[in-house]
């Protein structure tokens, strides 16, 4: 009976962890998405387009 219990608690930790590690990961990935906004190029109304982006 001690095991399973302490085999379920071991099973709750390690999925506890797992969601962490997912969250802790998306995090990251978020905020390099939100760096890589800044190196676009900005939208100058009025312009041209560049070769190749227009309709």
């Amino acid at each position: 009976m001690a095991r399973a219990a302490v085999y379920q608690a071991l099973n709750q930790q390690a999925a506890a962890l797992a969601y962490q590690d997912i969250y802790q990961l998306l995090s990251w990935m978020s905020m390099g998405m939100v760096a890589c906004a800044f190196l676009l190029s900005k939208n100058k109304p009025g312009k041209k387009a560049p070769a190749g982006e227009s309709s």
